[in-house]
């Protein structure tokens, strides 16, 4: 009897499943491929005009680099495709911080132009020259670092060194001390050397501080000798006249920081004790007495300034219709400053009005209103800090008080402040507010002398 063999079975692919498998396999690896390159948006930024092509450029980088991701997926394309789209990404991100930044300051500028130091023209090429400058994403970064900054008026007001005078003093009084003898006497010559070396280091270590006083030592109302920019203001109001003193050879912006040390020196000179000032080496100025209601009736010795100091002033204005009394503030220029018997400082203020009635073209009519007001300490400091280098104002001195003034004023730490009062003329209405005496202790450049700063000073001597 013959063995059975079994037939061979034989078991063929499933190939609709295999190939179901493989096409579920290729779409997932489409999704995460999709999925991949989907990460990879273009940014939608507001950009400069000059910006824009560089953006544009690090983007068509990263297109291209998509393109070949597709059509490849391979971890060394997408690794590719990550480091250009990094560089698209800090392009486009300083290309939109340059735009913004730009905007603001040209918001800010159209809000209020009078805050800056640039006049219309020049700020309409300013703005243009900046938004439409072609840049590389070096460029871009350059000028993120150097941002290109409106010139404010207030950041080119001139660096006062009368002001930086009173700094230094309060920071160099040991210094000064060591140059008095055992007599009080001051040496003169070696304070001086001294005080220039300091002053010469402090401002050489701050490049802003050294560009702001070549800027003062530059203008014609500093320099009459070699200055030649600014309008007598005391401040540069062109962005050209600002970088035609930066890119001035080296010897000519030394020599105007020579300018600036000296009026420096000199007025830390006037400011200390004991030093004798030369009063005649200053030119004279014409002094008029004038009995005003704001001194209560005291006749004040003013001195007419050779120039003008532009200031704020409050003052009252009456409604014509209504009656009503209201404070408002007004702009003039102070052109002369004098003193009462009582030491109390003054200014004359000019101001231009309006009268509140229009000629035949049916313009404003105009006149110029003069006011007599105490004086601020600010205005002060700006007065003795344009002019008491190249002006004698010791007319500003008064008698020294008698001595029972000097004790009603000892007896009475605490006096209660004089009332307002009110004076009228047919063509303004203005309000005499009560004046400060200036304390001895703040007397900076000594033009008040009494018992009680005489006291001080021995003291000061003594110490020394």
């Amino acid at each position: 009897m013959s063995n059975f063999i079994p037939p061979n079975i034989i078991q063929t692919p499933d190939f609709a499943g295999l190939a179901k498998e493989r096409i579920d396999r290729k779409r997932q690896e489409e999704t995460n491929k999709n999925a991949f390159l989907d990460q990879f948006s273009e940014a939608q930024g507001l950009y400069l005009d000059g910006d824009r092509p560089a953006v544009q450029d690090a983007w068509n980088k990263v297109q291209s680099t998509i393109d070949m991701v597709a059509e490849n997926d391979t971890p060394e394309s997408r690794r590719q495709l990550k480091q250009v789209y990094a560089d698209y990404a800090k392009v486009a991100g300083t290309a939109q911080v340059l735009a913004d930044q730009h905007r603001t300051q040209v918001a800010s500028y159209k809000a209020d132009p009078t805050k800056y130091a640039m006049s219309g023209s020049d700020f309409f090429s300013w703005d243009e020259q900046f938004r439409t400058k072609t840049r590389s994403f070096d460029d871009m970064q350059s000028a993120l670092d150097n941002p290109n900054v409106l010139p404010s008026s207030a950041s080119y007001a001139l660096l006062n060194p009368f002001e930086q005078a009173q700094t230094l003093m309060g920071e160099t009084a040991r210094v000064a001390s060591t140059f008095y003898d055992s007599s009080g006497s001051l040496d003169t010559l070696g304070l001086r050397n001294r005080v220039r070396d300091i002053a010469i280091k402090k401002i050489m270590a701050n490049p802003e501080a050294m560009e702001r006083a070549i800027i003062w030592g530059a203008t014609t109302n500093n320099n009459t000798k070699s200055g030649f920019a600014g309008d007598g203001d005391g401040k540069i109001n062109s962005l050209e006249e600002l970088n035609m003193i930066k890119e001035l050879p080296q010897e000519q912006r030394e020599e105007y920081m020579e300018v600036y040390l000296d009026a420096l020196v000199d007025d830390y000179m006037e400011l200390t004790p004991g030093n004798v000032n030369k009063q005649s080496d200053k030119k004279s100025l014409p002094t008029t007495p004038l009995s005003i209601q704001a001194a209560g009736g005291q006749e004040v010795g003013f001195i007419t300034l050779p120039g003008y100091i532009n200031t704020s002033f409050n003052y009252e204005k009456t409604d014509e219709i209504s009656g009503e009394t209201t404070q408002v503030q007004g702009e003039g220029r102070i052109t002369q400053i004098g003193s009462a018997p009582d030491g109390s400082l003054y200014v004359t203020i000019e101001s231009v009005e309006s009268t509140g009635e229009l000629n035949a073209d049916g313009e404003s009519i105009k006149k110029t209103v003069i006011r007599h007001q105490p004086a601020t300490q600010y205005q002060v400091d700006k007065i003795l800090g344009k002019y008491s280098n190249g002006y004698d104002l010791s007319g500003l001195t008064p008698p020294p008080p008698v001595e029972q003034a000097a004790t009603e004023t000892e007896a009475t730490p605490a006096e209660a402040p004089a009332e307002t009062t009110t004076t009228g003329t047919a063509d303004t209405k203005t309000t005499d507010t009560p004046a400060v005496v200036i304390d001895p202790k703040d007397d900076a450049l000594n033009i008040f002398t009494d018992e009680a700063s005489k006291e001080s000073k021995e003291g000061e001597k003594s110490l020394a």
